[in-house]
């Protein structure tokens, strides 16, 4: 089994009655190049690439739950008229970092071109009868455990493959099938704070602010910190940035920066987030004299934007100075402006001064000294979201002065 990606290849498949991994530059695939795609979560003893040749799916015998993922998997396509299949855990070889770098970048495109995709929840199991379920949007996602959802659900990179398919299809453990994503989309988005307008395709989520995809990712997991950034790479449009390091929530901070670098459209809804319920992660604090309460404008973690879901732009939006914000080898600029600094109330003070010179002098004085003295300052985005009377009101941030 070759283990190197020859140049004309981007990508392997499983041949879904062999069981052999191929290139999708081989002939044997350009006769018929679709394929389908398996999301699922990994479990205990999974077949990788590395143990693919000696998982023997072919033989016949008692079934182990990984061996009846793959082989169920494929056993749909099959059904299907797909002789290919992707897997992530077996299509890519995870020991050359070149390779698992490209898939990282590309994944979200893998997804989204897929005939079908297959959503395999390997920790629910159907009933015999789908009564308790058929009254209303939530129980198909519980697994065995009272009140427990599915893993597939809580997991980050599940997010992308929720969002990139255009037709996608969910199975329980037995590969019962439950319905398709359209199907089961209310819920679907009861479970993850997605419109369910996004999920069935009739509205383009990518259109969503920035902070309300972030909104989604908020309470997943993943087994190492960098991936929480990479997994989202896909759902931002972002190909450029370098997945070859693990350096933990910094990950996250590129990511902010790579999106406010790529947007053609200003959001200032990256800056809309607050702190979490359960505190800020003060361990990886890059500052050391913040308070409890306080941060930079980038986010630590999209846990942060979790109730941020309803934010949207603005769409009269307040003219930024000096061309808006930008990303710097020093930080984040941001020019404020003046009606940040002053309130209507010092604004008209200010005006009243002006007919008298001298008295606008000492007044400017006096206002230029107390200024100095505040501490911290709103700064109002470009963007709103209801409040309790349903009305759109402007969101605004709280900075401290140093």
């Amino acid at each position: 089994m070759e283990t190197s990606m020859p140049p004309a290849a981007t990508k392997r498949l499983l041949h879904t009655k062999t069981y052999r991994l191929h290139f999708d530059d081989d002939l044997e695939y350009k006769k018929d190049p679709k394929y389908a795609i398996l999301s699922h979560r990994w479990l205990d003893k999974e077949i990788t690439f590395a143990k693919i040749e000696q998982a023997c799916l072919d033989a016949n015998g008692l079934e182990s739950p990984v061996s009846l993922k793959v082989k169920g998997a494929c056993a749909k396509a099959q059904q299907d008229n797909i002789q290919w299949l992707w897997i992530d855990s077996i299509c890519i070889n995870k020991d050359n970092s070149a390779e698992d770098q490209k898939a990282i970048a590309s994944m979200f495109r893998w997804y989204r071109q897929a005939s079908v995709c297959y959503t395999y929840l390997s920790d629910v199991l159907v009933p015999a009868t789908k009564a308790s379920y058929d009254d209303g949007p939530g129980p198909f996602w519980r697994t065995e455990e009272p009140e427990k959802d599915s893993e597939w659900f809580e997991r980050g990179w599940c997010l992308q493959e929720l969002l990139a398919p255009n037709h996608m299809e969910f199975y329980d453990r037995n590969w019962t099938y439950m319905g398709t994503r359209a199907e089961l989309v209310e819920a679907i988005a009861a479970i993850t704070r997605i419109k369910p307008e996004y999920l069935t395709g009739e509205e383009d989520f990518r259109k969503a602010s920035i902070a309300a995809k972030m909104s989604w990712m908020a309470g997943r997991k993943t087994s190492v910190p960098e991936d929480i950034a990479y997994s989202m790479l896909g759902i931002f449009g972002i190909t450029s940035m370098a997945t070859g390091f693990m350096d933990g929530m910094k990950a996250f901070f590129r990511l902010q920066k790579e999106i406010i670098n790529t947007s053609v459209i200003a959001d200032e809804t990256i800056f809309a987030w607050k702190t979490p319920a359960s505190g800020l992660p003060h361990t990886s604090d890059p500052r050391g004299d913040w308070a409890a309460d306080e941060w930079g404008m980038l986010a630590p973690s999209p846990d942060c934007f979790r109730d941020c879901g309803d934010i949207i732009r603005d769409g009269e939006a307040r003219p930024r100075l000096l061309g808006g914000y930008t990303v710097e080898r020093e930080g984040l600029r941001f020019p404020f402006p003046y009606t940040d600094f002053v309130s209507r109330r010092e604004q008209a003070m200010q005006l009243s001064l002006m007919v008298l010179p001298w008295l606008n002098i000492i007044g400017f004085s006096a206002w230029k000294q107390a200024l100095s003295k505040r501490k911290e300052f709103a700064l109002t985005l470009n963007c709103v979201r209801k409040d309790a009377n349903g009305k759109w009101r402007p969101v605004q941030v709280i900075h401290r002065m140093e």
